[in-house]
């Protein structure tokens, strides 16, 4: 009754899109652990980090058309995850003054709590990180 034409085999993605995919595949490959690594130093606890760590890549994957054209995809991994965890770490420390309560009142301010992005005395960083990023690391 109708006539109808195949509509064919299901197209294949773009070669640009394989390629892109393929490159993201290589570099998860290649920084995941190290990446990881280095933010379990910084928070000193491996379930923050390897979250922080997926999260990161999550992100790159969905900003990646960008991502990829940068010199050092790698680079912006590390910005981003270091600012990742910055963040977390620095609510993580406010999150005991907000349990008491004491945060918002007139005059119970605690100056060990941090801006939004964590202290910037290190104090949020763990004490491994603290004293290599010191000088203070023992021999």
């Amino acid at each position: 009754m109708f006539d109808v034409e195949p509509i064919g085999p299901i197209p294949r993605p773009l070669p640009d899109a394989e390629a892109a995919s393929v490159r993201f595949d290589a570099l998860y490959r290649a920084e995941f652990v190290k990446l990881a690594g280095a933010l379990r130093l910084l928070s000193g606890e491996s379930t923050t980090a390897d979250d922080v760590a997926q999260e990161t890549f999550v992100r790159a994957w969905e900003r990646w058309d960008r991502v990829d054209s940068l010199e050092q995809p790698a680079g912006w991994l590390y910005v981003t995850a270091f600012r990742m965890i910055r963040r977390r770490l620095g609510r993580e420390r406010r999150r005991p003054a907000l349990e008491q309560g004491s945060v918002g009142r007139p005059g119970a301010h605690d100056s060990s709590v941090g801006d939004d992005d964590g202290a910037t005395d290190g104090s949020c960083w763990s004490e491994h990180w603290r004293r290599c990023r010191c000088g203070n690391a023992k021999p």
